[in-house]
């Protein structure tokens, strides 16, 4: 009897439960599929957890799981669809089509914190958590929920994190050879193009702190009621940074204590293929090609020209293809390809006829097809599709195609040496067990880390000193300037003790010279 009850004692978990806010208002489903499994794992870890989302999970089995959703507020004021459309039609660098969206940002959050839901959270002088968990890429006035709730906060983002949310954890980019996933970056950059990502870098921080935080500063007050702190003292209040980087695919780079890199968490669970979508594939000897522009680019609305270009190569290649074509038909639609709405993107990459991906270059997407092993040709469009598919390049897993540059001839060529040359086979199996040859799991590591700031209330003890610093300070200016002080000081005082002995010997020589 007592070893029983011993024996069930040692089996029995000490969990910690607590009540967690989360706030993810990406109107992007493909963000949301990644951050899905942290909220799942913790609802069932026995989390009582409140998410605000515009795609909300829907499960009735995660009892602990409170949705709010904020689907019309948010895809009703920005459309991530339509800024990658302009990212082409209107090429512009990328901070000044930030700059240029800033305006539907600023109302997509006004109208997120006006929804009844979310102000009924805000007002309700009796509620408290003991986390918030916020989505930081674009997102900085979010920081005052924490402030709010006076609780700890985790930054969460399913790219790399912002310029800003690095230099808020000490943790800034190097512009040697990494400055953002908004500018490409790599070993043995020239040096204009290190004098280019430096401008950037400048750049970047200027409108952030001149133009968008007098902004964000303003929600606070207006929503919040935040009148003695700026939202700049909130962000660098942040506790620890999860971001969707690995050191392999995202460019090695040092991190501080508090910056977690859980690259590789989204994989979704494999399941069999439809019928049709297995019948094709297995009949497919010779090989297929996969060509998706992801959730965001609708192959719908490519330009004309664009499309016959595209059909033309389908038919000169000896592959078939499945086309992502979210229409029902396709006018010259040719024999070997298929097209449907929606695909269950890992499944079909999983079968072994896939020869080669064609893609946007969205980073879930990338993960994917390297887990399946499967060689790229990236079409960039905006965002850090740019800085992805310049990676596949770099990796030589893949080649990348310009928008503004496809024809038929480019894209036959491309997509025949991908699918055929060994190379990229090669490469793509090569980094794929690279990048998931990890000492833990992706999402038990966000979980752990995320447990982590609960039980101590915080990780501000992991912070970087660097965090704190002036950035005068912290490039060390102040040291700079002294030992160059220090080194004029002394070019003077020779100088001056020169000019006395050229005086004195003068005076020696004119006097010998009279004598």
């Amino acid at each position: 009897m007592y070893v029983k009850l011993i024996t069930l004692l040692c089996l029995v978990q000490i969990t910690i439960s607590a009540r967690i806010l989360i706030c993810l208002p990406s109107p992007s489903l493909s963000h949301h599929l990644f951050y899905r499994p942290i909220i799942k794992e913790l609802s069932i870890r026995g989390h009582d957890v409140v998410s605000i989302s515009p795609d909300p999970i829907n499960d009735p089995t995660l009892t602990n799981l409170t949705e709010i959703d904020i689907h019309e507020e948010t895809y009703g004021a920005f459309s991530v669809t339509q800024w990658l459309q302009d990212c082409q039609t209107e090429p512009e660098s990328q901070l000044n089509q930030f700059r240029k969206y800033t305006p539907q940002l600023i109302k997509m959050a006004e109208r997120m914190l006006e929804s009844p839901k979310v102000k009924a959270l805000i007002s309700n002088k009796n509620e408290k958590f003991d986390l918030f968990i916020i989505e930081m890429v674009g997102y900085s006035y979010l920081f005052a929920f924490g402030e709010h709730f006076s609780c700890p906060v985790i930054g969460l983002s399913s790219l790399d994190t912002t310029i800003d949310g690095m230099d808020a954890v000490g943790n800034p980019p190097d512009p040697n050879y990494y400055g953002s996933f908004l500018v490409k970056g790599g070993p043995n950059l020239s040096f204009w193009e290190r004098l280019e990502m430096l401008r950037f870098l400048i750049e970047y921080r200027k409108y952030y702190f001149f133009e968008y935080l007098p902004v964000l500063n303003r929600i606070a007050q207006n929503y919040f009621n935040i009148k003695t702190k700026n939202m700049w003292e909130l962000q660098k209040n942040v506790d620890l940074l999860l971001a969707n980087t690995n050191p392999v695919f995202h460019i090695p780079k040092p991190h501080v204590p508090n910056y977690i890199e859980i690259g590789g968490l989204h994989e979704r669970e494999k399941k069999p293929l439809p019928q049709e979508l297995k019948t094709f594939l297995d009949n497919s000897p010779q090989g297929v090609v996969y060509f998706s522009l992801g959730s965001n680019v609708q192959s719908g609305n490519l330009p004309e020209n664009t499309r016959k270009s595209i059909i033309e190569a389908f038919k000169q290649l000896p592959y078939n293809v499945i086309w992502k074509w979210e229409n029902s038909t396709l006018a010259d639609k040719p024999k070997n390809v298929l097209i449907k709405k929606w695909l269950p993107q890992q499944d079909v990459l999983d079968h072994q006829n896939i020869k080669a991906f064609v893609t946007q270059g969205g980073l879930q997407s990338l993960e994917e097809a390297i887990r399946s092993r499967v060689p790229m040709i990236g079409i960039p469009f905006g965002g850090d599709q740019e800085f992805n598919v310049d990676r596949i390049v770099t990796l030589e897993v893949g080649r990348e195609i310009k928008f503004k540059d496809i024809t038929t001839e480019l894209l036959v060529e491309s997509i025949s040496d991908v699918a055929s040359n060994p190379k990229y086979k090669e490469n793509v199996n090569k980094l794929a067990s690279q990048i998931w040859d990890q000492e833990t799991k992706p999402l038990d590591r966000a979980i752990w880390w995320i447990e982590y700031v609960i039980r101590h209330k915080g990780a501000k003890h992991l912070r970087s000193p660097a965090a704190d610093l002036p950035w005068h300070k912290y490039l060390l200016l102040d040291v700079i300037g002294f030992l160059l002080g220090v080194l004029l000081l002394i070019l003077v005082t020779v100088i001056y003790v020169l000019r006395i002995l050229m005086k004195y010997v003068v005076s020696i020589k004119s006097k010998y010279k009279k004598e």
